[in-house]
């Protein structure tokens, strides 16, 4: 059963790119593309190109066309397999992820009728759906205050400087995303070897 909502969320070189950054976000279920399932937002969709065995990010009126900013090979199990390996379009080539956390694609689906679910988190780990509402972070990750984690610094520099309404809300829900134990606790995920 392919998923209902994906959630793409871009971080480092690839969110910072003028490019590809607009395509951070949420995305639901639409009609399939090329024989498979397709999501979208208001502008953007995600698509497969059967003739490329590739899995596509772009502006949505590109849609089933062999055109994006972001794509990976269906080589594994799909869309949001955490083995897939992404690359993004940086205005004159195609860039591998620096870092295997540059893109992340991931299914935001809930409960199953009550049955386990699993997800696919930062594209190289997976975990129950359940560790969210404990508030607990990955193996890789410790929650610290947000101060002292350098990704959410940068994230709150690129809100407080963007003037786009679009992208603060995009950085805005990536900050979100990373929220570990209790709200007035202040803090987030923060990878081990980013935190201080």
């Amino acid at each position: 059963m392919p998923c209902s909502t994906v959630s793409v969320v871009l971080k480092y070189d690839a969110l910072t790119n003028i490019l590809t950054g607009k395509y951070e976000g949420i995305y639901q279920e639409s009609q399939p593309v090329n024989g498979k399932p397709s999501w979208k937002n208001k502008d953007n969709a995600i698509w497969y190109l059967e003739s490329e065995k590739n899995w596509l990010i772009g502006p949505l009126k590109w849609i089933g066309y062999d055109a994006a900013y972001i794509h990976a090979s269906d080589s594994f199990d799909g869309l949001t397999d955490y083995r897939n390996q992404w690359k993004y379009w940086d205005g004159s080539s195609w860039k591998a992820s620096s870092d295997s956390n540059d893109v992340s694609v991931t299914c935001k689906d809930a409960n199953l009728n009550g049955k386990s679910f699993w997800i696919i988190v930062w594209s190289n780990l997976t975990i129950n759906l359940s560790y969210f509402f404990t508030g607990s972070c990955q193996v890789n990750q410790e929650c610290i205050s947000i101060k002292k984690c350098p990704y959410t610094q940068k994230l709150f520099s690129q809100i407080k400087s963007t003037k786009d309404p679009e992208l603060k809300s995009i950085l805005i829900e990536a900050l979100r995303l990373l929220v570990c134990g209790k709200p007035s606790d202040r803090t987030v995920c923060c990878d081990i070897d980013q935190g201080n």
